[in-house]
């Protein structure tokens, strides 16, 4: 093949040596510019475009790295019997405009708490106003989507401190 290549270019004129070193360097230029030059440009362009929305999202999630360690480190939430778990989660469910399907005694000291129909945002708040109140955790919970878009059904297990740290 070299020694092909070497014969066809013998055979070509001065003139016609220069018009295809010349054509093959504009070929090569060109591709080097569509390829390689025109994509990097393009993705510099871009990162400098994102570079401050990821900052300030490094930003926001070390604020949020320094208010999980506060709350982590905040004094312990008093222990609360089964009973006062069901009567708090009874109350602040009434408090939320939720409508408790059931509550479900479980034999580890924990409540499973069923709504048939919930607001997925107005279970979640009332989820987190539990926690920052009595401390009370999720162990575990199954939603599942349920009439129009946004509301859920939910089976949860809620527990209270100190039958979370068993």
């Amino acid at each position: 093949m070299n020694e092909t290549l070497q014969q066809f270019w013998r055979a070509r004129l001065p003139r016609e040596r220069a018009i295809l070193a010349g054509g093959g360097t504009l070929v090569l230029v060109v591709f080097l510019y569509l390829y390689i030059w025109a994509p990097m440009v393009k993705a510099r362009a871009r990162l400098r475009t994102a570079l401050p929305v990821l900052v300030a999202q490094a930003q926001a999630v070390r604020h949020e790295e320094k208010a999980v360690l506060a709350l982590k480190s905040s004094a312990p939430v008093a222990s609360i019997s089964q009973a006062q778990l069901q009567s708090a989660i009874s109350q602040s469910a009434r408090g939320a405009g939720l409508t408790l399907g059931a509550v479900i005694p479980e034999g580890s000291g924990a409540l499973t708490v069923r709504f048939a129909s919930v607001p997925f945002d107005d279970w979640i708040r009332w989820l987190g106003r539990l926690q920052r109140r009595f401390g009370i955790r999720v162990k575990r919970a199954q939603v599942r989507p349920a009439g129009p878009p946004g509301w859920v059904s939910v089976d949860v297990s809620l527990a209270a401190p100190e039958v979370d740290a068993q």
